[in-house]
């Protein structure tokens, strides 16, 4: 019998999971209500720190005019997002340090 494995282009542009999908379409992209790995892995799924981050994540990307803000989303969800939450499931002791790069990205791009 012969195994398949399916790749890992697990990109912003091409992903599905099982407890949501995330595509970019004529339309726009659309995420998952759990697609933000690292601040969930440190708040929770329902802080309102994650909250808040999402909605400027899909605020950006419906905008689509700030160029360096979608590059760095495509390269969180693409390179950072599931390895960077893996690493803080497994080593704890980190989410503090993790919880204050989050802090000091939302006092950088003004995320209220």
């Amino acid at each position: 019998m012969k195994t398949v494995i399916p790749s890992k282009k697990s990109t912003i542009l091409n992903k599905e999971s099982a407890k949501g999908s995330s595509s970019i379409s004529n339309d726009g992209p659309s995420f998952g209500p759990l697609d933000c790995f690292v601040a969930t892995a440190c708040y929770g799924q329902d802080d309102s720190t994650v909250n808040s981050l999402r909605l400027w994540r899909d605020e950006i990307i419906k905008q689509g005019t700030e160029k360096s803000k979608l590059l760095f989303i495509r390269a969180y969800y693409s390179f950072i997002g599931k390895p960077g939450a893996w690493v803080l499931q497994k080593l704890p002791f980190l989410k503090p340090i993790a919880r204050r790069g989050i802090k000091f990205f939302i006092r950088l791009n003004n995320i209220s």
